[in-house]
């Protein structure tokens, strides 16, 4: 099969960039994308672009992601994949497209209110224009996906909600086998998107004034707020993007990953820490709630979070995770598993 992975840009090295790797790479197939990060650039032999630049823009990006795929002509693949959850649905094609959903577009959807009150109240009106265009488009051109396959039952549920369709569940996919347990040092990990709706504060929050170390991964538009919260305290630290051996390494050696992210669609994160042999503390909510089983591959905290998590903290040598059972349990979401699936969903569709 001669099969195209619609991405619409990669900014970093989150659960979209990875399952967009993994669908490129084990598939042999075309990555389109407006733009992508170094983490993508193992791949790029395959990656398509635009010929015109696009700034990474927000507002421009995602708009222009909308009109790129739209006008793509993808006569030649057998099968089209759009491998994430929002931007790229101008793409889908009848009768030949699967769509792998890390979720319908949230801005639009459960987090519309979050989003609109974050911008100015001047702003607003012409927000709210544009969130209804977007929606428009987004219902119009789901009708054109032959399948959907959700990353999580969490996800499952809103597309159940927001389009009245039904979707299988194939959770994302870890290269289980490039992560590798060591003994634990002196400090937690966290690893995610700084964006608002991982609430990171509520880590920076919790950690403050703890004789605990926090390292946090990842970059984003919240960096400097993040920053700024931070500030002279010794035992939290911004790292920046990381990926590949350096940030293996790092889980291997954390005493456990941290993840507080609203109603998170999976996370990926957990199941990286529980390849690791170690576990992961997070919020009751979400995605979490399928991968991390309480008190078996990590902690599910109950709100109040920062309150919950200055408890967890300063008492995690009192727990004990086995390495071995965390491992174990992240095998279920190996990329092996994650391909066999995908294929299979694919023929289903050529049978259509």
């Amino acid at each position: 099969m001669k099969i195209a992975v619609l991405y619409p840009y990669s900014e970093g090295a989150g659960g979209g960039e990875r399952c967009a790797y993994s669908l490129t790479k084990y598939l042999n197939a075309h990555l389109f994308t407006l733009f992508y990060s170094d983490f993508l650039k193992p791949i790029e032999k395959r990656i398509i672009t635009p010929k015109v630049k696009i700034p990474a823009v927000d507002g421009l990006k995602q708009t222009a992601s909308l009109f790129y795929f739209k006008q793509l002509d993808l006569s030649y693949y057998d099968k089209i994949i759009i491998g994430g959850g929002d931007w790229a649905i101008t793409g889908a094609r009848k009768g030949k497209t699967l769509w792998y959903c890390n979720s319908p577009l949230r801005i639009i959807y459960d987090l519309n209110q979050q989003n609109k009150m974050k911008r100015h109240p001047m702003i607003r009106p012409f927000y709210d224009a544009w969130l209804n265009w977007l929606k428009k488009i987004d219902q119009k051109y789901v009708k054109n996906v032959s399948k959907i396959i959700s990353n999580s039952r969490n996800v499952a549920n809103r597309v159940r909600e927001y389009y009245n369709r039904e979707s299988e569940v194939v959770h994302c996919p870890v290269d289980t086998k490039k992560f590798r347990h060591r003994e634990s040092g002196d400090f937690f990990l966290s690893v995610q998107k700084l964006m608002w709706h991982k609430r990171v504060e509520i880590q920076v929050n919790a950690f403050k004034n703890l004789n605990q170390n926090l390292i946090i991964v990842g970059k984003g538009p919240e960096e400097n707020r993040l920053r700024k919260l931070v500030g002279d305290a010794k035992n939290i630290r911004l790292f920046g993007e990381v990926f590949g051996g350096p940030l293996v390494n790092l889980y291997s050696r954390c005493k456990a990953v941290i993840q507080t992210s609203i109603n998170e669609d999976f996370g990926i994160v957990p199941i990286e820490a529980m390849a690791s042999g170690k576990p992961c503390i997070a919020v009751n909510e979400g995605g979490f709630k399928e991968s991390i089983i309480h008190g078996k591959t990590g902690i599910l905290l109950e709100k109040p979070y920062v309150a919950s998590l200055r408890k967890v903290v300063p008492n995690f040598d009192k727990f004990h995770f086995d390495p071995k059972y965390c491992q174990k349990v992240a095998e279920k979401f190996d990329t092996s598993v994650f391909i066999r699936k995908i294929n299979f969903a694919l023929n289903q569709i050529s049978n259509d």
